[in-house]
């Protein structure tokens, strides 16, 4: 059974202080987007690519599709104000035959099969994956510059994507959403407020995001050590 994937590209950029988007940044030779598609355009279990991106980044994406062959991307989308909304409109786009939706940030060059295949095996299983990362630094919950709280670091992960859905589950939980005016910090927040169950998965590489400028170098670094 093949998914899709819904791959999010349509982010601003602001903490990099770059005129160029987050995604079309180059890491080790290529754009970082095209490390993200390359990955689910060799992927077996991936059947097709919906690309949401910048309306102003729309010829950069069809030229990245051009340039690199990518045959899977069978839509690209203008995305919305927000992530959410982003998501949504790639939602929107699949085949209407699709029963699972891989949803992939544009900016995390790192992904792999293991990942993909990973969470689609719980999403078949509870309707929901994510991948996730146990926290190492001890955590504060803090309220006017004053800590409040030490919390459990045992029981808090990080939470990275791919995030990986029963169709059907995730369009519901995201017109709930939008119905109830709520925006979640990701993905997998939305099917959590409607009351279903999120597996977890770990993944089997560093899953970076390209964040901030820092982040490039270090990316670059990890793909020189990995070569």
């Amino acid at each position: 059974m093949k998914a899709s994937a819904v791959v999010v590209a349509a982010g601003q950029s602001h903490r990099m202080g770059n005129a160029v988007h987050k995604p079309y940044l180059i890491l080790n030779g290529r754009p970082v987007l095209a490390h993200v598609l390359s990955v689910l355009e060799k992927s077996r279990l991936i059947g097709e690519i919906i690309l949401v991106i910048a309306s102003e980044d729309r010829l950069k994406g069809h030229a990245l599709m051009k340039k690199f062959g990518f045959k899977k991307i069978k839509r690209i989308v203008d995305g919305g104000k927000k992530r959410q909304d982003s998501v949504m409109k790639g939602i929107a786009a699949l085949n209407p035959d699709c029963e699972y939706v891989v949803i992939q940030d544009a900016c995390r060059p790192f992904l792999s099969e293991k990942m993909i295949s990973g969470t689609l095996s719980l999403a078949r299983k509870f309707g929901a994956a994510i991948t996730v990362v146990p926290v190492t630094d001890t955590i504060k919950r803090v309220k006017s510059k004053m800590i409040e709280a030490t919390l459990d670091r045992s029981r808090i992960w990080g939470a990275q994507t791919p995030q990986t859905f029963r169709v059907e589950l995730i369009r519901k939980a995201c017109e709930k959403a939008f119905k109830d005016g709520f925006y979640g910090t990701d993905d997998s927040m939305l099917v959590e407020r409607t009351g279903g169950r999120v597996g977890i998965v770990i993944p089997d590489r560093v899953n970076m995001k390209i964040s901030q400028p820092d982040d490039l170098v270090i990316a670059e670094a990890i793909m020189r050590k990995n070569r």
